[in-house]
């Protein structure tokens, strides 16, 4: 019934949103939809454009800080997805929008994006000295470049299918979005969803995908991450074996690699992060089937 009533609320969203008095330019009329103007932190919301060409330019100004927009064809127009961060602050922010073709302004439009406090979860965890120093400033370094490259480039078409599943039938231990305290001092936002899982226990694509990373980094151990198109990624971490390598292409439940408890982690179980570009956000919209666009 949640699902269905957000569902309903997105179509009515969809209509009312588009902007009014639409910009003629040529053959096409610009239409700019947004799902949706009010968020929770860690949430994520869509802008589609229709009426424009692959080459016209999109340009946004925002004080929305630590998103990670891109904009892809899709349909007739240009769809981006956007994630807020677990740690942005509430309130209200500009989100302008300036449509160009060549020197030549299609529309200008601004408008505004609520962001609502979220009630995260807290985590308590106790790590030794040696896992503590995986995490060290030079380490985490080599982790953000190697994860930059392999999400430099996104496919521009959707290469999922549906909804997003579950990588491992197991219970979760830590939700997204938990304030970690390791050792007793607050350290970071959980920034995916944590699986209690025996070691060996075999972790499936949660949809189809490219490969675009498969090897052990300091932090998350032994990694794969997954292109998923639109700028949409997951991540599979502290892997005991990886099984693809990069460039594979995957089908939704195949087998990408066994739970492990490599780098940074104090027994085995699947740690999994979905991602817009290199923004986490809560993957649970995805699984329910109402985080990708569906028109």
């Amino acid at each position: 019934m949640k699902i269905m009533k957000r569902l309903i609320a997105l179509t009515i969203i969809f209509s009312m949103l588009i902007m009014p008095g639409a910009t003629a330019y040529g053959d096409s009329i610009i239409y700019i939809a947004y799902f949706n103007k009010t968020v929770l932190q860690g949430e994520t919301f869509m802008i589609y454009i229709s009426g424009i060409k692959a080459d016209d330019t999109v340009k946004v100004t925002s004080d929305l800080k630590a998103r990670s927009e891109k904009y892809f064809p899709y349909k007739n127009g240009k769809l981006a997805i956007i994630a807020v961060g677990c740690t942005a602050e509430p309130g209200e922010y500009g989100y302008d929008i300036l449509i160009s073709r060549g020197d030549k302004v299609l529309r200008d439009v601004k408008n505004k994006i609520t962001v609502k406090e979220n009630s995260f979860k807290k985590d308590y965890i106790k790590v030794s000295k040696e896992t503590q120093e995986k995490k060290s400033q030079d380490n985490l370094n080599f982790d953000t470049e190697q994860i930059a490259k392999a999400k430099a480039d996104p496919e521009n078409l959707p290469l999922y299918k549906g909804r997003f599943i579950a990588p491992v039938d197991a219970e979760i231990n830590t939700e997204f979005g938990a304030m970690r305290y390791v050792n007793g001092v607050r350290s970071s936002v959980h920034s995916g969803l944590d699986f209690k899982a025996k070691k060996g226990t075999p972790v499936m694509a949660s949809n189809d995908g490219k490969v675009v990373l498969a090897m052990e980094l300091n932090s998350s151990g032994n990694t794969v991450i997954l292109d998923h198109g639109l700028n949409i990624y997951t991540s599979y971490c502290h892997l005991d074996s990886i099984g693809v390598e990069i460039g594979d292409r995957v089908e939704k439940g195949d087998i990408v690699g066994n739970v492990g408890s490599t780098g940074y982690s104090t027994g085995p179980h699947l740690h999994w992060t979905f991602s817009i570009g290199r923004q986490s956000t809560d993957p649970k919209p995805f699984m329910d089937g109402f985080g990708t666009p569906n028109f």
